[in-house]
């Protein structure tokens, strides 16, 4: 495991993730005052603090998340896409740092997150993602610092981008992260499991999660890299996913995005 290191953050305070059982940095304020974009659903659309445009480089579908991803546990409709490479509609995200490159969305130049307009507790959740730069070489690549992550059972910060209160989920392996705290997450863990997947690949993670329970899966390429349930399942709520752009000099992408709500069974369906 990586010690813990500053957050390469800009103004917003927070510490790097660290592997469970290390000390995490404090917590401190928003991400800064970037262009506010609200787009789709009930929410509307609306822009504060500048231009609320999103750069589309490349267009199209992205490629599909890979065998098995995406399928629905009822064998009814299938999940609902909340990417698909060609649009922002369903998320609320800053403008300075959000953008569509690759058929992904793309994030770089701050510490920041891009949420989901709607609010999810019950969920299988299907997401394709990479760290395109820095290349993870295998050598001097900084898996504390140049991080990626998907952000869950958290409250919504209207017109900001913080991820206070939300717990943070690493692929393509098992850190976890407690933004409530900030600290290390209290939980049972069953798996915990670092395949040694190159975060610079395109890695294709199924997340189960049931926050009442305060149950979470995830598997990564097939493999189960983490299951837990959360010691005190009534700090943890219903809210938002986020993807996260960590360190200011990386880019990080996400695409095929899809969600299935009120799955009928908490079994991972891509296990190989």
């Amino acid at each position: 495991m990586p010690e813990t290191r500053p957050g390469d953050g800009g103004t917003s305070g927070v510490g790097a993730l660290a592997g469970a059982g290390t000390a995490g940095q404090a917590l401190g304020g928003s991400s800064g005052g970037g262009a506010l974009v609200h787009t789709g659903g009930s929410v509307g659309q609306t822009a504060t603090g500048g231009g609320a445009g999103v750069a589309t480089e490349g267009g199209g579908v992205g490629a599909g998340a890979g065998a098995g991803a995406g399928g629905s546990s009822a064998g009814g409709a299938g999940p609902t896409v909340l990417f698909d490479g060609t649009n922002l509609d369903n998320w609320e995200y800053d403008a300075r740092c959000w953008s569509i490159s690759d058929n992904a969305m793309s994030g770089t130049g701050c510490f920041c997150m891009a949420f989901t307009n709607k609010d999810y507790g019950k969920y299988r959740l299907f997401v394709t993602a990479r760290i395109k730069s820095p290349v993870d070489d295998g050598a001097s690549f900084d898996k504390g610092q140049n991080q990626l992550g998907i952000l869950v059972w958290g409250p919504r910060h209207a017109g900001d981008f913080n991820p206070k209160g939300t717990v943070h989920i690493t692929p393509p392996m098992y850190w976890t992260w407690d933004y409530l705290h900030n600290k290390s997450l209290d939980a049972k863990f069953t798996v915990r499991k670092d395949p040694g997947f190159n975060w610079s690949s395109w890695n294709t993670a199924e997340i189960l999660s049931d926050v009442s329970a305060g149950k979470f899966r995830m598997a990564v390429n097939g493999v189960e890299v983490t299951s837990f349930t959360a010691n005190v399942a009534s700090d943890w709520h219903v809210g938002p996913i986020g993807m996260l752009v960590h360190a200011k000099n990386s880019i990080v992408q996400y695409k095929d995005i899809k969600i299935e709500e009120n799955p009928t069974n908490f079994e991972l369906t891509t296990l190989k």
